[in-house]
């Protein structure tokens, strides 16, 4: 059965593009996490978990296993984005050391440079927002 899954399956799928006034369409799981999972079925498969998940998580609000945020929600809402921001501060940073191991004088390997530089330099930006919003929740 495995050999039939692996010889029949579609090539790898590539993150989407996301819309971020569409943002809870993609409430689960990072896409850092999902580019992992590049069979379309398992791809799938998790982006439907996460949204149960996350459906699950918001119709359990008034339940007491589930308390709901204390107050102000805000604070935390904003503690939540800047863990995930520093979340991809940390994995910006990961790919933009992948320069690092690339041998320049292989033409095919400038695009991979390029965009690694590309991680490198937004990775200190990515920091600074999230330290901004870590600043704010502090007062």
């Amino acid at each position: 059965m495995r050999d039939h899954l692996q010889s029949t399956a579609p090539g790898p799928v590539a993150p989407p593009p996301l819309d971020p006034a569409r943002w809870e369409d993609t409430p689960a799981f990072r896409e850092t996490f999902l580019l992992h999972y590049t069979k379309p079925d398992y791809n799938a498969a998790l982006r439907a978990l996460g949204a149960m998940l996350s459906n699950l998580a918001l119709e359990a609000g008034g339940c007491p296993v589930f308390p709901s945020l204390p107050l102000p929600h805000t604070r935390h809402e904003l503690a939540a984005a800047a863990g995930d921001l520093r979340h991809l501060q940390g994995f910006l940073t990961m790919v933009g050391e992948e320069q690092e191991d690339v041998d320049s004088h292989f033409p095919d390997e400038a695009e991979k440079i390029r965009l690694s530089r590309l991680a490198a330099r937004l990775a200190p930006r990515v920091a600074k927002i999230a330290a901004t919003l870590e600043e704010a929740v502090r007062q």
